[in-house]
């Protein structure tokens, strides 16, 4: 029994960096791109190389803006560490009052230890997500703006992402790379649509949608663009009517609890008590 209990520590370790090496050698294996997909003919039927769980981290942590291949080698090892550190210190705390906890106590809280920083990555992302769905209203209305002052579709981006926000704003950063993909050749619709995926926001991906049909009937960009800043806006009203709501809803629960004791002591004590008299009498009679 003291054997397997001496070599809990190095079962934990052993298994939390066999999981983190394997996760990271899943989130390191290259994608091909589209054009190769295409060529050796089995696009639709697989999909995109590489493993599911590679694609899924890369494209979190790409949402909540790091890059995956400077980003995910530090984070993995963060996770390994996460996952070996927390039970070697229970495990520790645990020799001072004399208990020894087994596997089964150890390895539930190097899971859990593990899986905390994709909480932290998750929240990361959508705190990002919120900032760059809150001023894409904003940034629609400048480049419809820019548009309108007959400035061309690249230059009205540039302008619109160094002129309406901060520079370290995030969606400052992804106009910036939507310019560039304009002055390289890209449609409009193809940029708002890596947008949304470098993003994940539902807004971008609304937008190039909207590119796309307009394209496809005649449209012009400009009016396209209006049409979404429309939306937007109302969406926005929308959400801000709600937030009221909500909040009005939250004060008169507030006053309701707090005023309920104050009427349970004017209303129902007397009651209450009329009660209890009369119970008295009758039991006094009775008796």
């Amino acid at each position: 029994m003291m054997a397997w209990e001496g070599a809990d520590p190095i079962l934990i370790a052993l298994l939390a960096a066999a999981v983190a090496w394997m996760y990271y050698r899943q989130s390191r294996e290259p994608a091909l791109a589209p054009a190769t997909r295409a060529r050796v003919g089995h696009e639709k039927e697989r999909g995109p190389a590489g493993s599911s769980v590679g694609r899924y981290y890369a494209r979190v942590a790409r949402q909540a803006g790091f890059d995956p291949r400077s980003f995910l080698p530090t984070y993995w090892l963060v996770k390994a560490a996460f996952a070996i550190v927390p039970p070697l210190v229970v495990l520790d705390l645990a020799a001072t009052v004399g208990w020894a906890p087994g596997l089964g106590w150890l390895a539930p809280i190097a899971l859990l230890s593990f899986l905390l920083p994709d909480g932290w990555l998750l929240l990361a992302r959508r705190a990002r997500q919120r900032k760059i769905t809150a001023a894409l209203s904003h940034f629609l209305d400048m480049l419809v703006a820019l548009l309108w002052s007959s400035v061309g579709l690249e230059e009205a981006f540039r302008r619109a992402a160094r002129v309406g926000f901060p520079p370290n704003h995030p969606l400052a950063e992804e106009v910036e790379l939507v310019s560039r993909e304009l002055e390289a050749g890209q449609d409009s619709a193809v940029a708002f649509s890596n947008l949304a995926e470098r993003t994940g926001v539902p807004g971008a991906l609304a937008i190039a949608s909207a590119l796309r049909l307009g394209t496809r009937v005649g449209t012009s960009v400009q009016s396209t663009f209006e049409g979404q800043a429309e939306l937007l806006w109302h969406a926005h009203v929308e959400e801000a009517r709600g937030r009221i709501h909500k909040a009005a809803l939250g004060a008169t629960l507030g006053v309701m609890l707090c005023g309920f004791p104050i009427f349970a002591v004017f209303a129902l004590f007397p009651v209450i008590s009329e009660l209890l008299e009369t119970v008295r009498y009758l039991f006094e009679g009775l008796v």
